[in-house]
């Protein structure tokens, strides 16, 4: 499986919306979501950009939703 793993340590403090945790987990998911977002709409590089952000957004915004018994 190509799916991300994070520990639960690193979930528990995305959604205390640590800045730094998001800004980690950033980093170690922009690049993989950007690309199948590019490969799988045929879109802009500015308007799959923009999309990334609109998803980082909601992400951000609905962390405390986040039910553990699910796969981060």
């Amino acid at each position: 499986c190509d799916c991300m793993q994070f520990e639960q340590s690193f979930i528990e403090r995305l959604i205390q919306y640590d800045d730094l945790a998001f800004a980690q987990f950033y980093e170690q998911t922009a690049d993989q979501f950007f690309r199948y977002i590019v490969s799988h709409y045929t879109l802009s590089v500015e308007e799959a950009q923009d999309i990334l952000s609109d998803v980082y957004l909601k992400i951000w915004n609905n962390l405390g939703k986040y039910d553990p018994k699910y796969q981060f």
